[in-house]
């Protein structure tokens, strides 16, 4: 009997180690925009300020109430940037209002752009606080380029992401996306369940399942550290072609704000490990077993 009952708990545990969702609502975030200050960036730049207050009002309806947000450009010619520009913080975790008027304060005269190295000075110059959400959100159309002597790379990228629990977001400049129908045109985003948004011709998006991620040289590495961190990839080519016919700038903005709501509401708070659905079973099994070991002794 103990050996069937050790099985069980085995089973569910196997079980709940597979499950991705976590019975999470969480009330604080700390949410990051890495921004490329590229030549090419203005338009994105321009969605980001406006969006960016939007997603505050989304979060505050869904109880996310506390809420900071930082800013981090990269790429970005400066005085003492030189060839290898390095990332600069525009502000620390702050207001929206005080974000927002961070991200009108990008500059486009760049052209080094380090994604990673980008990601690992805001871990490095932002006080986090411990039990909030932690969402980054990188925006940059190129590949990364190697600063000479960087110590960073994928994979300790990744183990950052992982161990502060942190979801990356990436608005790149993919090859395409495919939705479930296999349709391209104005798909919007990927999920790391590959569930595509598509943008629906008036201003909305549908998801359907079954997408695939195209990627380019351009977005290579970027895609696989944001779907591996439990995020989503979202084409800026869609934003670049989006004009008053296709309302493909109001989707993108409807699908980004929802995602970005779901993701941030749910996600493993800093600091914390919570509880997946179904474990409260395991415990009480776990509970279960102990007891009858108790009673097994007794005997």
């Amino acid at each position: 009997m103990i050996k069937h009952f050790i099985g069980a708990i085995t089973i569910a545990t196997a079980a709940l180690t597979a499950q991705s969702s976590y019975a999470v609502t969480n009330t604080q975030a700390d949410v990051v925009f890495i921004v490329d200050e590229s030549g090419s960036m203005a338009g994105e730049q321009d969605f980001l300020a406006s969006t960016i207050t939007s997603l505050n009002s989304a979060l505050g309806l869904a109880n996310v109430t506390d809420v900071k947000y930082g800013v981090i450009g990269f790429g970005g010619s400066t005085a003492t940037g030189g060839l290898y520009d390095a990332p600069r913080l525009v502000t620390g975790l702050t207001t929206v209002d005080a974000a927002k008027t961070g991200i009108e304060s990008l500059i486009t005269s760049g052209g080094f752009e380090d994604g990673y190295d980008a990601i690992k000075f805001a871990f490095d110059n932002l006080s986090f606080r411990a039990g909030a959400a932690r969402n980054f959100i990188l925006v940059t159309d190129e590949n990364r380029d190697d600063t000479p002597g960087s110590t960073n790379t994928m994979s300790s990228i990744a183990s950052l992401l992982s161990s502060t629990k942190t979801v990356l977001n990436a608005i790149l400049n993919v090859s395409s996306i495919e939705d479930g129908n296999g349709n391209t045109t104005g798909v919007i985003g990927i999920n790391n369940n590959n569930d595509a948004y598509t943008a629906d011709g008036s201003g909305g998006f549908f998801t359907t399942a079954l997408g695939t991620l195209n990627s380019s040289s351009n977005s290579l590495d970027y895609d696989s550290l944001a779907l591996n961190s439990g995020g989503a990839v979202w084409d800026l080519n869609v934003l670049r072609q989006a004009d008053e016919t296709n309302k493909w700038n109001d989707s993108f903005s409807s699908a980004f704000i929802d995602i970005k709501v779901q993701e941030i509401t749910t996600q493993p708070p800093s600091g914390q490990i919570p509880l997946p659905a179904g474990g409260w079973l395991l415990l009480t099994g776990l509970g279960g077993l102990a007891a009858l070991r108790r009673k097994r002794r007794a005997a």
